[in-house]
C-alpha cells in the first residue's frame, strides 16, 4: 500500500486502537501478572486464527513508538522509550509463546 492509502485505511487506523486497548489493558493490571499473562495468551492464540505471522510481533512495538514518539514531544524521554520498547517486547514473547503451540 502506498503512504496515502495506509494513512487512509479503515483496517489499519482500527487494528491501531486495537494495539492500545491491549496496552491499556496490560499497564492497568501490571501488577497482576497473571492477568497479564491470560490476557496476552488469548491475544495470541487469536492472531493464529487470523493466520497472523510470529516473527510480525516483533515489529509492533518499535512501530508503536515510531507512532506516538512524535505525538509525546517534550514528555517524550529515554526512559519511556526503554520502558515502553521492554513492555512491546514482554507482550511479543507471551504472544509469540502462545502462537506456536
Amino acid at each position: 500500500m502506498s503512504p496515502e492509502d495506509l494513512n487512509e485505511s479503515n483496517q489499519l487506523r482500527s487494528h491501531a486502537m486495537r494495539v492500545m486497548g491491549t496496552v491499556d489493558k496490560c499497564l492497568s493490571c501490571i501488577y497482576e501478572s497473571d492477568n497479564v499473562f491470560k490476557i496476552l495468551q488469548e491475544l495470541g492464540s487469536r492472531h493464529v486464527m487470523d493466520t497472523a505471522k510470529v516473527d510480525y510481533m516483533d515489529l509492533i512495538g518499535p512501530q508503536f513508538i515510531l507512532a506516538i514518539q512524535p505525538v509525546m514531544d517534550d514528555e517524550w524521554t529515554p526512559e519511556l522509550e526503554q520502558a515502553l520498547s521492554d513492555l512491546f517486547k514482554l507482550i511479543a514473547h507471551i504472544m509469540k509463546a502462545s502462537m506456536t503451540f
